[in-house]
């Protein structure tokens, strides 16, 4: 389904301006297409797929029961990365949580398990090919030429939806980051490297940063040092007693399946 509405909405014909070339290169060929598609392959929200089967768009209550993004951990969010995330709101969502509005749900329409290294910026290509495609579907940008372009392909019309949009333009017209011209080989590779020089990076730094903390504030530093190494024991003995527990389960399912 998702293969068939990229390949219309990267080789329609629309003015250049409107979307990067990029996609056109790496998905306006159907093989390349196929290869880059199936090596991300995309699972859909439940529902999702009957809702574009439909003559009718959907309520607004379809995209309250989206499943929401899954949370790996629960840690606090320092004040200034919490303010960088808010700047990276799209321009109209933060106007209109200034305006007194509030952001109730986070859904997910699709996702996909993250890629092998060296299929990163394909992958990346392709997400923000299925963002312009989900975005073009239910009108989630500010009406332009493509509506006229896109009408062919598209399940509604715009005036049928029951929701205003809150985005300036497709997706279509950003590049997607990554190192397209590199092959998988030189992906991997670059991407060993750049970790050993960030390790190396952050152990000088950090050796810079303890000795300006000890210059600065030795008692502080002390306490907080005692601080870190009593979670760190805490947390390794959570993790061998679990390791226990594990190998103890094993172990009496082998004894079960052995009487």
């Amino acid at each position: 389904m998702d293969t068939v509405y990229t390949w219309c909405i990267v080789t329609v014909d629309a003015p250049d301006c409107y979307t990067c070339p990029i996609f056109k290169i790496l998905l306006g060929d159907k093989e390349s297409l196929e290869r880059i598609c199936s090596a991300t392959p995309l699972a859909f929200a439940p529902g999702l797929l009957d809702v574009l089967r439909s003559s009718s768009p959907p309520f607004v209550d379809f995209f309250r029961s989206l499943p929401p993004p899954p949370v790996v951990e629960r840690t606090p969010l320092p004040q200034n990365a919490a303010r960088h995330s808010q700047q990276l709101r799209p321009r109209f969502v933060k106007h209109a949580v200034e305006q007194g509005y509030a952001i109730t749900h986070r859904g997910l329409l699709c996702w996909t398990p993250f890629p092998a290294v060296g299929r990163v910026p394909f992958a990346r290509v392709r997400l923000v090919a299925a963002e312009a495609v989900f975005c073009a579907i239910f009108f989630a940008a500010f009406e332009t030429k493509l509506d006229a372009v896109w009408a062919a392909f598209l399940p509604w019309k715009r005036e049928t939806v029951d929701w205003l949009t809150l985005r300036s333009h497709t997706a279509l017209m950003e590049r997607p980051p990554g190192d397209h011209d590199m092959t998988e080989e030189q992906l991997e590779s670059y991407d060993g490297e750049r970790r050993r020089h960030t390790k190396d990076r952050m152990a000088i730094y950090g050796k810079l940063h303890d000795a300006k903390t000890r210059a600065n504030d030795l008692e502080g530093y002390l306490a907080r040092q005692r601080v870190t190494k009593l979670a760190t024991l805490r947390s390794r003995r959570f993790v061998d007693k679990h390791k226990a527990n594990k190998t103890h389960l094993l172990s009496c399912l082998r004894l079960i399946r052995h009487d």
